[in-house]
């Protein structure tokens, strides 16, 4: 699913038990017992995803803009869902950003397929599932753009074209961002990147 160069984790139920570094502890010092063990999980793996790049233990403190600060050199994401915590990180000089994200694999209620989609959107959904993954996609599309410093986008600010195992998002700003997306194990999977 994810560009060559770019590692990626699953976290395990042991890393929602891990112990904090530095600075990281500070984000969730006033949350309630299952956030900080989500924390927790994305925190861990995230370290052995940066581990398979040759970092060893390094913190990931929240910025300011309530985003993970990734060392200097990478870049990465980390997505949360009910049952589910997934990180993707790359060099720098691999990608200039990347988004992930993951949902449980139910069925978008048609409510929010009216907030999340366009009317071209809309008018393309055939499956059962495409309204989650288009949604989706918007997320990890989100994630990566804001990372390499886009400016605020609403869900009608992009269009999202599926296909077979890939999307193409086109911000009203111009260009195009590739990604993937997959359904595994119950859940909807996606991924966008930016070259370097």
């Amino acid at each position: 699913m994810l560009p060559t160069g770019t590692q990626w984790v699953v976290a395990t139920p042991e890393m929602a038990r891990t112990d904090l570094l530095g600075a990281e502890a500070d984000a969730v010092a006033r949350v309630v017992d299952a956030r900080v063990a989500e924390f927790r999980a994305g925190r861990a793996a995230a370290r052995a995803a940066l581990a398979k790049l040759g970092v060893a233990r390094y913190p990931i403190p929240v910025g300011p803009d309530r985003k993970p600060r990734w060392p200097a050199g990478f870049v990465g994401s980390i997505s949360h869902c009910r049952g589910l915590c997934v990180v993707a990180v790359a060099p720098s000089t691999t990608l200039s950003a990347i988004g992930i994200d993951c949902e449980p694999a139910d069925r978008l209620p048609p409510e929010l397929v009216d907030v999340v989609t366009t009317p071209c959107e809309r008018r393309r959904l055939e499956r059962e599932m495409d309204g989650r993954v288009l949604f989706s996609a918007k997320e990890a599309f989100y994630k990566a753009w804001s990372a390499s410093g886009g400016r605020f986008l609403e869900f009608a600010d992009v269009e999202v074209h599926l296909g077979t195992g890939r999307f193409v998002a086109h911000p009203v700003d111009g260009g195009s961002w590739h990604g993937s997306w997959a359904l595994h194990s119950g859940f909807v999977l996606t991924a966008a990147w930016a070259p370097a």
